[in-house]
């Protein structure tokens, strides 16, 4: 039912499905002509400068959602659910999260069958979305878009009258007062300037829904949200980068990915996971199955690893902060939509680089401020002659060749007695000898273990050990100015699968994912000789026989050596199973001559859709390193 007011749009007395549509098409609308303002003032929990950013990727994913359900949203609560979905899918950000949960609560209190609502029915559904909202956000804070959103849930309460146009106008009109309210409730951005950026984008979406309704367009100036005003950006001071009043100032990295089909215990286990590794943590559902899991960290592969704890995660994402937009009032600060230097944006005025020290002080070999890589630094000297490199610690004179060739700075692990401390030196002589800002190092050959023991367990300590002599390594370079990220593979196969996707032309953090992503991946598999007896899942082996391996357990024995060529053959099959487009095989020192021609033929016949590449690897212990993509 619609009825007129003067020469404007009808107002509507009920919400149906093509309302919704039109509700969420105009808070794109406006999201869009106010993300600059909203990326502007954007300073808390972190001044990352992206909620605007962050909130319209993630409500154009939910109209996205929407027009491609036409079947499924025959009703408002089938449709906004559509939204919900989209939103969480393509969230962006705790914004992009928090949104998702309040079109979630708007889905789960509307009546499912009803093909219309009205004003009772909002007033419900406003109560689930600041419930669902507020469980979303690990530390809830006075002075933020959950101030803003209880408002309006309080002011809907309180309406006295249950027609929609007075309870869509009550409630975008109190959160348009909260909004105004939180420079007062938040020091940080009383001191800014400025109101609450996500409290900002939720009042953009309120007032979309107001003029749907009600038939009035919003004014949209630019630097005014629903009547709080917001500083015109060359009255905007800087973003307090070197102060936060909420999140960790040791946390660099937002990491965001998608898990389906968690029980509620476990998607609790998950949080309480995600909490004892970072902050900002959010792990919330769409209601249907569909998790989405937001964290600040600085270990990205514990966080991604804690998904895989509990499920499969996908459509993985990594922003590191200092990467992002400058933020308010920063000198040299760009639009995040619109930068196109990888590296990241000019650091704002006043705020060290990555490395520096405070109040101004460089690490031995930094630059100072305003210098860029391959410049006069510290002293005089150049500190970094390049922006990014590879190091991959692995054995064998051609395994080593084909990461020369690839273009990675290449450690052979020490042998003898050297061990642990010989490698540590090694690889930070390595990693600085390299003069790069970031340095993805590839583990990919574990210190050799005991010569008597050939199983998984002996395979695990000694590449746990060798990780951590890595990362000591990468520690002290860090210490040094270098940014540099551990990649831990067990095999030279799956390093070469990494940097196979090594990029230099993107963000490092999404660099080192990609490769990351890339080794995992990858099946790995070896055959190799036993050196002592030892028990495995397949039985007994004695010295002498042939063991197949993949992923670290034993899978075949074969005490006939003569038989080694039809058991790499099977080796292959049984990696295979479980489908591969790729097969790459490196031949160890002691590998027969003529079995790369073997595999060949045997996978033209037996797998013709496969493709494979046999390489002379000469490592030695093992007769053919396996990998399956």
């Amino acid at each position: 039912m619609r009825r007129r007011v003067g020469k404007e749009e009808p107002v509507l007395e009920v919400l149906d499905v093509t309302a919704v549509r039109r509700w969420a098409a105009a808070c794109v609308r406006s999201l869009e002509a106010h993300r600059k303002a909203l990326d502007r003032i954007n300073v808390f929990p972190v001044p990352d400068g992206d909620t605007g950013t962050n909130l319209l990727h993630t409500m154009r994913a939910a109209l996205d959602a929407l027009l491609r359900a036409p079947a499924r949203a025959g009703t408002v609560a089938t449709a906004v659910a559509e939204l919900a979905r989209g939103a969480l899918t393509g969230a962006r950000g705790n914004s992009g999260v928090i949104l998702s949960q309040v079109l979630r609560g708007l889905a789960e209190a509307l009546p499912g069958s009803a093909a219309a609502v009205g004003g009772a029915a909002l007033r419900r559904a406003l109560c689930r979305a600041d419930e669902l909202a507020t469980a979303a956000v690990a530390e809830p804070a006075a002075g933020t878009v959950l101030s803003v959103l209880h408002a309006a849930r309080v002011a809907a309460q309180r309406c006295p009258s249950d027609d929609l146009p007075e309870v869509v106008t009550c409630a975008a009109q109190e959160a348009a007062r909260a909004l105004a309210d939180t420079p007062r409730q938040l020091a940080v951005l009383a001191r800014a300037g400025v109101v609450d950026a996500g409290g900002s984008g939720l009042v953009v979406v309120l007032d979309a829904l107001a003029s749907v309704v009600t038939g009035r367009e919003p004014a949209q100036p630019t630097t005014t949200v629903a009547g709080a005003a917001l500083p015109a950006p060359d009255a905007l001071p800087a973003a307090p980068t070197t102060v936060r009043e909420a999140g960790s100032a040791r946390y660099d990295y937002e990491v965001m990915y998608l898990v389906d089909e968690l029980a509620e215990d476990t998607a609790s286990a998950l949080r309480t996971r995600l909490a004892e590794i970072g902050d900002c943590v959010s792990v919330v559902g769409d209601g249907v199955g569909r998790w989405a899991v937001h964290v600040h960290c600085n270990d990205i592969g514990a966080a991604v690893e804690a998904g895989i704890a509990v499920g499969r995660p996908h459509r993985i994402s990594v922003a590191r902060f200092t990467d992002q937009a400058g933020v308010p009032g920063a000198a040299g600060g760009t639009d995040p939509q619109d930068a196109t230097d990888q590296r990241g944006p000019a650091e704002p005025d006043g705020a060290e680089p990555d490395g520096a020290e405070p109040d101004g002080a460089e690490p031995d070999g930094a630059e100072p401020d305003g210098v860029e890589a391959g410049g006069a630094g510290h002293d005089g000297e150049d500190r970094f002659t390049r922006d990014r490199a590879v190091v991959a610690l692995v054995g064998g004179a051609g395994v080593a060749e084909l990461f020369r060739a690839e273009g990675a700075v290449v450690v052979e692990p020490p042998g003898g007695a050297a061990g642990a401390a010989a490698l540590r030196d090694e690889l930070r002589a390595a990693i600085a000898g390299t003069r790069a800002r970031h340095v993805t190092v590839l583990t990919a050959e574990p210190l050799p273990a005991d010569a008597s023991t050939t199983t998984a367990t002996a395979t695990t300590t000694a590449t746990a050990a060798t990780t951590s002599t890595t990362a000591t390594a990468a520690d002290v370079a860090a210490l040094a100015g270098q940014e540099v990220v551990v990649v831990p593979t067990l095999s030279p196969v799956q390093a070469l699968a990494a940097l196979a996707v090594h990029d230099p032309g993107r963000r490092a953090a999404d660099d080192v994912v990609a490769m990351a992503e890339a080794a995992a991946a990858t099946r790995r598999g070896e055959l190799l000789t036993a050196s002592g007896q030892a028990l495995t899942w397949v039985g007994r082996c004695q010295p002498g026989d042939l063991l197949g391996m993949v992923d670290g357990e034993v899978v075949l024995i074969e005490p006939d050596p003569a038989r080694l060529t039809a058991r790499a053959t099977e080796l292959v099959d049984r990696m295979l199973a479980g489908s591969g487009e790729l097969v790459t095989v490196l031949l160890g020192e002691a590998a027969p001559d003529g079995i790369g021609d073997v595999l060949a033929e045997h996978l033209r016949t037996a797998h013709p859709e496969v493709d494979l590449a046999v390489y002379h690897g000469g490592q030695t212990g093992v007769i053919l390193s396996v990998g399956v993509e």
